[in-house]
């Protein structure tokens, strides 16, 4: 009986306990949550502003707290590296972009407009028009 007795009040205790770290678990992602979207309003105002090399700060910032949907950041992020000519850090950005969400149409879209912009190789031209023009066969 002592030992039944015993074993309900441990799994009580655990009850407990278990529940009060998933309320502490709920609470850090929700404000690792809300941090990372105040970042990347930051990094909206600094855009606005352009002030491009706040704004990259604020977006990477935003992006190492591990936003729920992060291809608006990368997109944003990417924005300002076209903005300072940098053009392979805008392109790595928008294939983060593909990767994360293959369905994400502006990520393609963005794409196109950075190797236009750059000044890519033909043949890398070539292949980001196919790879966009199949996406948009993909959705019509």
């Amino acid at each position: 009986m002592d030992a039944i007795k015993c074993f309900n009040q441990m799994k009580g205790e655990l009850a407990g306990e278990t529940t009060a770290h998933d309320e502490r678990a709920k609470w850090a992602v929700d404000f690792t949550q809300r941090c990372a979207g105040k970042l990347e309003y930051m990094g909206d105002i600094a855009i606005s502003a352009q002030q491009l090399d706040e704004a990259i700060t604020q977006y990477s910032t935003a992006l190492s707290l591990h936003p729920v949907t992060p291809q608006g950041v990368f997109m944003k992020r990417s924005k300002a590296y076209i903005a300072k000519g940098l053009w392979e850090d805008a392109i790595d950005d928008t294939n983060q972009v593909i990767m994360i969400d293959p369905s994400f149409p502006w990520g393609y879209e963005r794409a196109l407009v950075e190797c236009a912009k750059a000044n890519l190789t033909d043949g890398a031209w070539r292949n980001a028009l196919k790879t966009a023009c199949s996406v948009c066969v993909f959705f019509h």
